[in-house]
């Protein structure tokens, strides 16, 4: 059953070995992490359902990842923190369950054979899976498609989430604005004035 549905951020800064001496700017997004990551734990989640934007896009079609290997690695290497690696098994029978009630609704959803775990994968899943050590994985990759197209694929996770067994929690990794809230910010590719009305729009539609 579909128990959680988390949106969720994925700034590398907010691991430790990462941010380093900034990371306390970043305090309220880790205690939020955190906090989600119990609340995970507390609901004894067995199956993580995660979307991201930063692995391989394809401009009309969603890609799931079906590696040879029973698992999906990540690691911080690019972000000067080799030594932050994860590991968690991947979820086969509700991955091949996603694949064939796409093509039953002909909903492009192409299986593509990677291992490891792009960095909006691998930060959220640092925090959310950390209290999970038998969490099961599903990788998904948002597409170029329309906003339309976006709603079926998540209507059809949620059929697929639903009718399972297991308990899962959806979650969706996404920088909504792409922009700092303070040109303070460290590792910020570029700052908004804007930004922030963005994030209080955010907010409140998710609030209601």
């Amino acid at each position: 059953m579909l128990t959680h549905g988390l949106l969720v951020p994925h700034p590398p800064a907010i691991i430790p070995a990462v941010g380093k001496e900034f990371v306390r700017k970043f305090e309220k997004t880790i205690n939020a992490m955190l906090s989600l990551g119990m609340e995970l734990k507390n609901s004894a989640i067995e199956t993580i359902v995660i979307v991201t934007p930063h692995a391989e896009i394809r401009p009309d079609s969603f890609l799931i990842r079906v590696p040879k290997s029973p698992s999906f690695t990540g690691n911080m290497s690019a972000f000067g923190a080799p030594e932050v690696s994860v590991s968690f098994e991947r979820d086969r029978l509700m991955t091949a369950r996603i694949i064939e009630t796409a093509a039953s609704q002909g909903i492009s959803v192409e299986p593509v054979d990677e291992e490891a775990l792009d960095y909006g994968t691998t930060v959220p899943l640092y925090y959310l899976a950390s209290g999970l050590p038998n969490i099961q994985i599903v990788s998904l990759s948002s597409s170029l498609s329309s906003a339309a197209e976006h709603v079926r694929m998540g209507e059809l996770v949620r059929e697929v989430t639903e009718k399972s067994d297991k308990k899962v929690a959806f979650v969706a990794s996404a920088e909504l604005a792409h922009n700092c809230l303070s040109h303070r910010t460290p590792r910020c590719a570029t700052y908004s004035r804007r930004s922030r009305k963005r994030w209080l729009r955010i907010n409140n539609f998710t609030s209601r």
